[in-house]
């Protein structure tokens, strides 16, 4: 039980972290008036995530490959922890909308069959017309919709915590405004396990 909190505990972190990120984003946090350096960067996003048309991402199997058929080349690449390389696509400045993560020993190099271990698309604005799809979830789509497409595919949904367990290996948290989900993030939990056990 121990050994399975301690390889959870960095992946639900992380959520923590990219979610309160984005309530900062989203004008929860202290109430300020946003730069045009901010807005700038969010505008430049969209415009990015608009320029790559509808998407349509199925996690099942999803690899460095598979991605970059659907996306294109990233537009920037992170260093990452030392085991970690992070993709990013749709970027305005730091701020991407989409971007996956992969393990990586020092010496490899991502190959079209590296699998992805996480992968978090957001969609703050919902202002384009595009369709943005990971695994039958659309960004945009009301929250009780969401929760029974979960429920009738079987999946565990909780509720509370935002989170659901993915019947293909994958747990899966989001973020909502207005009833309505803005950012998904996908965490690949088997290969988790293997990559910290692998490395």
């Amino acid at each position: 039980m121990l050994k399975r909190i301690a390889l959870y505990l960095p992946a639900f972190l992380t959520i923590a972290l990219v979610v309160t990120f984005f309530l900062g984003l989203l004008g929860f946090g202290p109430l300020r008036k946003p730069s045009r350096e901010s807005v700038r960067r969010v505008m430049s996003r969209q415009k990015a995530l608009a320029a790559l048309g509808d998407i349509r991402i199925d996690p099942t199997g999803l690899t460095y490959g598979k991605l970059t058929e659907i996306l294109h080349q990233p537009g920037q690449r992170d260093a990452g922890s030392q085991n970690l390389a992070r993709l990013k696509w749709a970027c305005g400045g730091d701020d991407c909308a989409i971007w996956a993560s992969f393990h990586l020993r020092p010496s490899e190099e991502l190959s079209a069959a590296s699998p992805a271990v996480a992968l978090y698309v957001s969609d703050e604005t919902l202002s384009d017309p595009h369709v943005v799809s990971i695994g039958g979830v659309f960004l945009g789509e009301p929250v009780d919709q969401f929760l029974e497409f979960c429920r009738d595919a079987g999946y565990a949904v909780n509720g509370l915590k935002k989170t659901v367990t993915w019947d293909k290996g994958w747990n899966v948290a989001w973020e909502d405004r207005n009833e309505r989900i803005v950012s998904i993030y996908f965490l690949n939990v088997s290969e988790f396990e293997v990559g910290t056990a692998r490395n």
